[in-house]
């Protein structure tokens, strides 16, 4: 499947905030950057961001790069909440949703924002870095033992009974969503 032209999948964006702020859901960066994995990478939206492991999980260079200049656009704004980072919001100058997009992806929006964004970081850092290894975004698809392996030498700060669950939640998900 191609990837979405830049300028939509800025779009796609605007709108993941907007649901992670209609869903009630934490808005800040790290929320971002997982539920836009899980958009791309679960539920088969073409956004086009490359995703690499990094300090909590998989992380996209360019969707970081993109919400800073959604910021000087105004399409999204930043408030920094306590201790607790930057919380999005779509801004002044956000953009109307895309028709072009197609229901799908809006659909999918308010799937991963339903799914994923009401977890704390440290859950969203388990399991996007779970599903990264045990889907095979490094190249390679694994099973339960394997991937708790795997990910247990990624993130040695993961339990061993924490990646299992995270491994069988995401079964269950993805068992969810096939069937609609």
């Amino acid at each position: 499947m191609d990837a979405l032209p830049v300028v939509v999948r800025r779009h796609l964006v605007v709108e993941l905030v907007r649901n992670l702020n209609e869903t009630g859901s934490w808005s800040g960066a790290t929320h971002v950057q997982k539920c836009m994995f899980f958009l791309e990478h679960m539920l088969n939206v073409p956004a086009g961001y490359d995703f690499v492991i990094y300090y909590y999980g998989p992380f996209s260079f360019d969707l970081d790069r993109d919400l800073v200049l959604l910021q000087s656009r105004g399409w999204l704004t930043a408030k920094r909440e306590a201790s607790y980072g930057v919380h999005y919001r779509p801004g002044p100058r956000a953009p109307q949703p895309r028709p072009d997009v197609g229901d799908h992806a809006w659909r999918s929006l308010r799937s991963v924002a339903e799914l994923f964004g009401g977890k704390g970081v440290k859950d969203l850092e388990l399991m996007a870095t779970t599903y990264y290894v045990y889907k095979g975004l490094d190249g390679r698809t694994r099973g339960e033992a394997e991937a708790v392996s795997v990910v247990r030498q990624l993130k040695p700060h993961l339990s061993e009974d924490a990646i299992r669950s995270a491994w069988r939640e995401l079964q269950r998900i993805e068992q969810r969503l096939a069937r609609g």
